[in-house]
């Protein structure tokens, strides 16, 4: 599995931003309902400095990468003969063009 900075350097978007970057790129529309819920669990918990829209494209991405590492332990990917890190790759670059 390649290491998260050359997940940053590869997945980017058209303007060049990486995986992180991206994150964090104004601009992008959370769908109001997880934008609201994001926004009470930050209440919640005291956290100011984020947006909910990076807070609900983190968990996203999350959810996506945990699937794919759940598949990995399990054995899945391998016994497919499926190399694990170009998954990953192209999950975290389509991901980022989703933004």
């Amino acid at each position: 599995m390649p290491s998260p900075p050359t997940w940053s350097k590869r997945a980017s978007t058209p303007s060049g931003e990486g995986v992180v970057g991206a994150l964090a790129m104004p601009g992008t529309a959370v769908p109001e309902r997880p934008a609201a819920q994001f926004r009470e669990w930050m209440k919640h918990h005291g956290i100011e400095d984020v947006s909910e829209a990076v807070a609900a494209r983190t968990t996203m991405l999350w959810a996506h990468l945990h699937g794919l590492v759940g598949l990995e332990i399990e054995g899945h990917v391998g016994s497919m003969g499926i190399d694990p890190a170009a998954l990953y790759e192209t999950e975290l670059e389509g991901f980022v063009r989703s933004l």
